[in-house]
């Protein structure tokens, strides 16, 4: 095969290793191994293929696939045919499947047979991964080369969904700062949770494939029940991994109650979503001593992460339990700028809006210009000249570490009064007995009430809605009754693994009208 080496594309990080390692194993799943040099000649196939049928550079393919060996293949087959990889995943909505793939306007898709989702007249064509020639030989092939790496939808758990443009500056940008602190190399197994269609996905096969370590892919059983997810870890000596909070939650709870010690990590990352003080203190239980157990912030837009608070002993030590954790300090790649309304910068201990800048900020939404320029800057406005991501969630800093207070948009009035709807939660997530839960509000009403979707933990079935409504009554000016609070075995979540809230708000207004009757 003919060699185009280009130094911009974060597939030459993958490809290194499958030339200098080739006998290593990339992937693992279902006790299938992949080496590098394997994973090399898929690479190649789907390029030919693409290339074959004349695709031009810069076009976008979406992949929709379940077998994640596959779908690495095809990604990284697209990167290397100069194409733009969509990923979608095949469990989201059909309607929203049909959205996603008419607006990211797909050249094709690269599928699987057995799909839940049926394929629509009015939708691209689908071609099986399983299904791709191999050619005789790869010796014409070139890698050819465009700037955009993928498209990735974010979950609109809190709205319409935006395809977000990332570059493979992004990338390996990203990727450094990940390298300097987390020291890779050192790190040399793997763990693959994330959905397809989420950009934590993107984080393992990068943290993993452009180090030369091995991704392991755990069956759908054991990704969704802890007890096997716990048994999933200790088995194959998982060093390293990245939780959702929610999914983190369960596999904590579970290895605390069965005296379960997850020893093999050495680094375990938490991020997406908030977390208390005294939660990373129960992890700190279950791990060695040595563990790196870190949280970290980021958002779609300015490519996955862009801090880290590292949660040593000493560290947690001088938090208060109830705290939300720190979100730390910036990446090596990114900047960070904290601005109040008027544009100033906000003091130590002020808060803020939290404005990202650097190497991991995306190029914006795709099809969406008015968008774009509303969240993508070019210079803030006391002149500091880069791109920034203006993120929505509000900052401060307290000299050590950023800090989070909520997003900007989650303050509502209930009944006359402002209410952050993101620290009733963190306030109700301090009570000993409740794992998870959601605040919303009835709509369009001018006496609207506060709601609660509360899931318990399974040690705490008796605890009673009077209790989390005395619970509420410590924190001032938050008027929750104990009729608008009520009890689910399970939140709805969205493919990225975070709570959907839009399908949660449908819940407790549903439930609010049946009593209501």
């Amino acid at each position: 095969m003919s060699q185009a080496v280009r130094h911009d594309s974060i597939l030459d990080l993958v490809l290194g290793y499958c030339y200098s390692s080739p006998d290593t194993a990339a992937i693992v799943m279902d006790d299938n191994v992949v080496t590098y040099q394997e994973l090399r000649s898929n690479i190649y196939k789907v390029s030919a293929y693409i290339q074959g049928r004349g695709v031009e550079v810069g076009s976008i393919i979406a992949i929709m696939q379940s077998n994640i060996s596959d779908a690495l293949a095809s990604m990284l087959g697209c990167l290397h045919a100069g194409c733009i990889y969509c990923p979608v995943d095949s469990l989201m909505p059909p309607a929203k499947i049909q959205r996603t793939l008419a607006v990211a306007n797909v050249d094709f898709v690269l599928s699987e047979r057995n799909l839940s989702y049926i394929w629509q007249v009015d939708d691209p064509e689908f071609v099986h991964y399983k299904e791709l020639p191999t050619p005789a030989s790869y010796a014409a092939l070139t890698q050819r080369y465009h700037p955009l790496a993928y498209i990735m939808f974010t979950s609109g758990s809190t709205g319409d969904p935006k395809g977000v443009a990332i570059g493979h500056a992004n990338l390996i940008e990203v990727f450094r700062g990940w390298d300097e602190v987390y020291q890779l190399k050192k790190l040399k197994k793997h763990l693959q949770l994330a959905s397809l269609s989420f950009d934590v996905f993107a984080g393992d096969w990068l943290r993993g494939l452009c180090s030369g370590a091995t991704i392991y892919v755990p069956t759908s059983t054991e990704k969704h029940v802890a007890g096997s997810l716990a048994e999933f870890i200790v088995v194959q000596q998982i060093e390293c991994a990245e939780f959702t909070p929610i999914v983190l939650r369960e596999l904590y709870s579970y290895a605390l109650e069965n005296n379960v010690k997850l020893s093999s990590f050495k680094l375990l990352i938490a991020g997406s979503d908030a977390m208390r003080v005294r939660e990373f203190k129960d992890i700190r239980k279950i791990i060695s001593d040595d563990c790196r157990l870190v949280f970290s912030y980021g958002t779609t837009e300015t490519t996955i992460d862009s801090t880290y608070f590292e949660a040593t002993h000493e560290a947690l030590k001088d938090l208060q339990n109830d705290a939300p954790l720190p979100i730390g300090v910036p990446f090596p790649c990114t900047l960070t700028a904290i601005l109040k309304n008027d544009g100033m910068p906000a003091d130590i201990h002020e808060v803020g809006e939290l404005y990202i800048g650097g190497g991991g900020v995306g190029q914006g939404y795709l099809h969406h210009d008015v968008r774009t320029s509303g969240r993508y800057l070019r210079r803030l406005p006391l002149g500091r000249h880069a791109r920034w991501y203006r993120t929505g969630d509000l900052a401060s800093y307290d000299g050590q570490n950023f800090n989070l207070h909520g997003r900007a948009d989650a303050r509502i009035k209930v009944q006359g009064k402002l209410i952050d709807l993101t620290e009733l939660e963190a306030h109700l997530r301090a009570h000993e007995d409740i794992l998870e839960c959601v605040a919303t509000t009835t709509p369009h009403d001018l006496n609207n009430k506060i709601l609660l979707l509360i899931k318990l933990k399974p040690t705490s079935a008796k605890l009673k809605r009077e209790a989390i409504a005395l619970h509420v009554s410590n924190l001032e000016d938050y008027p929750v009754s104990s009729n608008d609070i009520y009890f689910t075995q399970d939140l709805p979540v969205t493919m990225s693994g975070k709570i959907d809230r839009v399908e949660a708000n449908k819940i407790a207004i549903t439930l609010q009208a049946g009593v209501a009757k």
